[in-house]
Order: structure tokens, then sequence, then C-alpha cells
């Protein structure tokens, strides 16, 4: 009735839940359903906490080509400086990239919300290399507090199954021990 919850489908359950005794309502079997439902949600749950885990490390894969890119830039400005007499005055054009840390894009990657090719100097391109680093570690926190919440979840989701199992035995212990006794 739950995954299909047609008129015939919830008549059919109505007369089995009251015709297993005289009457009264077949709590086995509305345990049943409410124990099914809890684990597909727990399931559901589980799923997005996973989503959110694999968008932070999607996030952070694209920080890391980026860094790579303002690594090569040092690089180009470490040797367009190398015999000159102020190296600190050289300065090479890089494409100077603001992101969204809040989501993905539809794509999944990486979301850009400013874009503007510079000339930088060493002390600029190493300011925006330290901020990019700062955008990392915010990147680490939150995967770091999806991670711990998934954990947490997941014990939660286990103590669950734990204590459904516990129940169902206990029902089919009581109810193996009243046939025993009927007999």
């Amino acid at each position: 009735m739950i995954e299909n919850p047609t008129t015939a489908n919830r008549a059919a359950f109505m007369d089995t839940f009251f015709n297993y005794a005289e009457g009264k309502p077949n709590v086995h079997e509305l345990l049943f359903l409410v124990f099914k439902q809890s684990i597909e949600e727990t399931n559901e749950d589980k799923k997005y906490f996973l989503l959110k885990l694999k968008e932070y490390n999607d996030m952070a894969e694209g920080l890391s080509q980026y860094l790579s890119e303002l690594v090569d830039a040092s690089s180009r400005l470490s040797a367009a400086g190398k015999d000159e007499d102020y190296p600190d005055k050289i300065t090479v054009d890089v494409d100077v990239k603001e992101f969204d840390l809040s989501t993905l894009g539809a794509d999944g990657q990486l979301v850009e919300t400013d874009s503007d090719r510079k000339p930088l100097n060493r002390a600029s391109l190493n300011d925006q290399i330290k901020e990019l680093e700062s955008m990392q570690e915010t990147v680490r926190n939150k995967r770091q507090m999806a991670s711990t919440s998934f954990q947490n979840f997941d014990q939660k989701s286990n103590q669950l199954y734990n204590l459904i199992s516990s129940v169902m035995k206990s029902m089919n212990e009581m109810r193996s021990g009243t046939v025993r006794n009927m007999l």
C-alpha cells in the first residue's frame, strides 16, 4: 500500500490489518510497514549526505586545478625575473578568479563568480595564492563537517536497524511462545 497507494491496495491493506484476530489490527504488519518506511527514509538521508561529500570533493578538485594554474604563473614569473635587477617589478598575466563555495554549477563544476585577466607581480600573486589556500581550507572544513554529520547519522541509522531487529526478534519469539503455550 505504501509503494502503490491505490484504492484497491488501501482496501486490501485495511482488510488484512483489521482481520488479524477478531477485528483487532495486525500489529506485526503495521510495525513492518513503519520499519520499512523508516529504513527507506534513512537510506534517502544517507544519499543526501554522500552527495554533499561529493560536492565538497568536486569543489576541492576545482580549487586545486586553479592553484596549479597559479603555481605555473609563479614559475613563469620566477623565470622572467631571474636575471633582472628589480624582479619585484616584473609582472605576469594571470586569470584572477573568484568562486562561489556554496554549491556546484549545473555541470557539476565549481562556479566562477568573477574572472579577470590581470598582470600580477610577486606580492599580488602570493596574495592570490594565499586567498585560494584560504578557500581550500574553507572547503576542507565544510567537507569535514559533512563527513562528521554522515558518520553520526550512519551510527544512528545502525542503532535504528539494531532496534528494529530486536523488536522483530522479540515479537517473533512472543508469537512462537504463544503458539507453544497453546499446544
